[in-house]
């Protein structure tokens, strides 16, 4: 699907405006309160066998996705009519979009006909979601997720142990994995291009770097919005096919290049900006350490580094960052979600200074550091 450039939030997330930041963080706090009512109007064992079934959400959906349902749901349809079109068995498939009926991801109406809803319309192809559908719900991230005792008992690495092999290894290995989990990155990238979008310092700044930043989706978004701009995706030479595809579409290749490299062993030179969304808690301390030293000895004098992730709260009700720091156990050997005090530990260790920190309607916070050496104390 050719997309609109930049990019707008409806076309990405489902609605129609980004709303502030304080806004959001009011609407997630009321979620909590209603979730934490739910369960408290509940019987523990209703708790309990809720959170064990919750489990089938993810190949549930996984199972919906790869069917191709969500493409047949553009006017309500029966069962009968929409198992011929995808080639299954009516009672199975019933069952299975009754369960994501009951789950909130599509409807059932009065006359027994399924009707798409605005999670459904994200579950299309051109809804852009499917990527993260087809990277968590499928068979070999499920063998992961298994073994999460390992993870906790033995410091063992889930994947590794499901696979015989690390995760970055494993979806090398597995071109299917590969482009699931690189289609995920790029809903991401592409909803935090518009999250970030009025929170990056942009004044004085020429060329940024976007690091570790796969297909180029953020970068791609920055520049289509800010003309006088030019910059770079520094990643893995895998990337650089669907990066290049990507600054074609949004009508950036004169203004954006792909440098292939190790974020570990050195990063391009003389950007004014760095910019890291979602890649500092898929790694341990002492990683996080080496790639943020090798952002601040490639930036340019007076740059600036901006690290998009979001701060755990432990514990909280209904914390969505909760859940991706049980990810990053499942999936790595050391990433983490980190709280605002053991992310700012991470600064001081890679010689950083956190001059700014600017609330995000995702719930994330994006970080504005310098590098010490480049600041008057």
């Amino acid at each position: 699907m050719a997309r609109r450039w930049p990019l707008r939030v409806r076309d990405v997330a489902g609605f129609p405006v980004v709303p502030p930041a304080s806004i959001a963080g009011l609407a997630t706090k009321a979620r909590g309160a209603l979730g934490r009512l739910h369960d408290r109007m509940g019987l523990p064992f209703q708790v309990l066998l809720e959170r064990l079934t919750g489990a089938l959400d993810a190949p549930a959906l996984y199972a919906f996705v790869e069917l191709g349902v969500a493409e047949h749901l553009a006017t309500p349809r029966r069962v009968d009519d929409l198992a011929s079109r995808v080639g299954v068995p009516e009672d199975a498939l019933d069952r299975l979009l009754g369960y994501l009926a009951s789950r909130g991801c599509l409807r059932r109406d009065r006359h027994g006909r399924y009707v798409a809803n605005r999670v459904t319309k994200l579950l299309t192809e051109d809804g852009g979601w499917c990527g993260w559908v087809r990277f968590l719900g499928a068979p070999w991230t499920m063998s992961a997720y298994a073994q999460v005792l390992a993870a906790v008992r033995d410091g063992d690495d889930p994947v590794a142990v499901a696979h015989g092999a690390n995760f970055f290894s494993y979806i090398a290995a597995h071109p299917d994995a590969a482009q699931a989990f690189h289609d995920a990155q790029a809903a991401g990238a592409r909803l935090q291009a518009i999250m970030c979008a009025d929170a990056l310092p942009l004044s004085g700044v020429r060329s940024v770097l976007d690091v570790g930043g796969g297909t180029g989706t953020f970068l791609s978004n920055l520049l289509a919005a800010h003309p006088r701009l030019h910059g770079a995706v520094c990643d893995l030479p895998e990337a650089s096919a669907g990066a290049r595809a990507t600054f074609a579409e949004a009508g950036v290749t004169d203004r954006a290049r792909f440098d292939a490299c190790d974020f570990f062993v050195a990063m391009p030179t003389g950007h004014d900006l760095h910019i890291l969304t979602a890649i500092i808690h898929d790694w341990s301390d002492d990683d996080c350490v080496r790639i943020l030293q090798n952002c601040a000895d490639a930036l340019a004098p007076g740059g600036t580094i901006c690290v998009a992730e979001t701060a755990l709260q432990p514990g909280r009700y209904g914390s969505f960052v909760q859940a991706t720091d049980m990810l990053m156990l499942a999936f790595t050997p050391g990433g983490r979600e980190r709280t605002g005090a053991q992310y700012d530990t991470l600064w001081q260790r890679a010689g950083l200074r956190c001059i700014n920190r600017h609330a995000l309607p995702s719930a994330g916070t994006l970080f504005e550091l310098q590098a010490l050496r480049n600041t008057t104390q």
